[in-house]
């Protein structure tokens, strides 16, 4: 589970670099965010340490990408490159 969590976390990050703004946010509501994220002991904590923020959209909850994001993408890029070792 926690493999998973930091794939999807990993994944969610290196789509917000490609720089479309419609995946600097994610819905908390989301069945498979709520699933590989949610339920894993930190996996939140995880999102909001690589720069998410929770925020208030409506009616649900959300994480926004904080603004200057875009100095973390050879983080994203190294942590990924760890993984698929």
């Amino acid at each position: 589970a926690a493999l998973t969590c930091a794939e999807t976390g990993l994944k969610l990050l290196g789509n917000a670099a490609k720089g479309d703004a419609k995946f600097r946010r994610v819905r908390l509501g989301n069945k498979a965010v709520q699933e590989r994220i949610l339920a894993v002991d930190g996996g939140l904590e995880a999102l909001c340490a690589a720069g998410f923020e929770l925020a208030e959209d409506g009616d649900e909850t959300v994480l926004l990408l904080k603004d200057g994001f875009d100095a973390a993408t050879k983080t994203v890029a190294a942590a990924k490159a760890r993984l698929s070792k």
